[in-house]
């Protein structure tokens, strides 16, 4: 996030993409405590250090079940603290299908896969499909239309 060139008193952002998302998340946490009052700061620091290490067992070659089971208990651990942040906004309904993601469904395919790594995009391409019909259609009735392209 940057203060914008063209439009004053506003923010510019862009999406963080392979080395620099590990970067973020390797480099902000310590510094969260600069920005943050009292032990808010620290609590944060923690709370994305711990991300930072679900990540990179997430990103593991040739996991056990022990560490699948790590992956999932941390991931549920980081979830129940991220709600006990005292903002609006971290409540139980501000948890997203990504966090759902990590702590139920990462784990479960490292384990039937052997590693995320392994998973390819395939559904993808079938998805991409689907989503172009939904665009390009009428919106009279997409869900009987979809199986038929």
């Amino acid at each position: 996030v940057w203060p914008s060139k063209t439009r004053k008193e506003e923010l510019e952002w862009t999406s963080l993409h392979g080395s620099g998302r590990k970067k973020l998340i390797g480099q902000l946490p310590p510094k969260l405590t600069e920005v943050f009052p009292d032990g808010l700061g620290c609590q944060l620091m923690k709370h994305w250090m711990e991300f930072d290490d679900i990540y990179n067992l997430i990103g593991a070659s040739n996991p056990t079940d022990k560490d699948t089971r790590s992956i999932e208990r941390k991931a549920l651990q980081w979830i129940n603290d991220f709600m006990k942040f005292p903002f609006d906004g971290f409540k139980k309904a501000s948890v997203t299908p990504y966090m759902h993601i990590m702590a139920y469904h990462v784990p479960l395919t490292m384990k039937q896969h052997s590693g995320i790594k392994r998973v390819k995009g395939q559904e993808v391409k079938s998805n991409d499909c689907t989503k172009k019909h939904y665009f390009s259609s009428n919106h009279q009735d997409v869900a009987r239309d979809i199986p038929y392209s």
